[in-house]
């Protein structure tokens, strides 16, 4: 079976997507390094924040309840684990 030679355009376009191809790899394995870049951060920070103790504070939310006839305000104190 003869082979097929490409024309100019057909090879040139070839060349092209391949070229594509290979940036696209490039990019891909960039993304990847910052992606596993990112975790390892996010694992150092999550380890040094479960090493510290929490802290309480109390928060205080007013709550407004209109009816037709008055007006209600009640206040519910809550009280929140923080991590600092």
């Amino acid at each position: 079976m003869p082979v097929k030679r490409l024309g100019m355009d057909e090879g040139k376009a070839a060349a092209l997507m391949q070229v594509q191809v290979r940036r696209n790899a490039e990019d891909l394995q960039s993304y990847m390094k910052g992606l596993e870049s990112w975790e390892e951060d996010i694992k150092k920070k999550d380890e040094s924040l479960s090493r510290q103790k929490p802290i309480l504070k109390e928060v205080y939310i007013i709550r407004w309840t209109i009816n037709r006839h008055n007006i209600k305000i009640s206040c519910v104190k809550l009280l929140l684990k923080l991590c600092v």
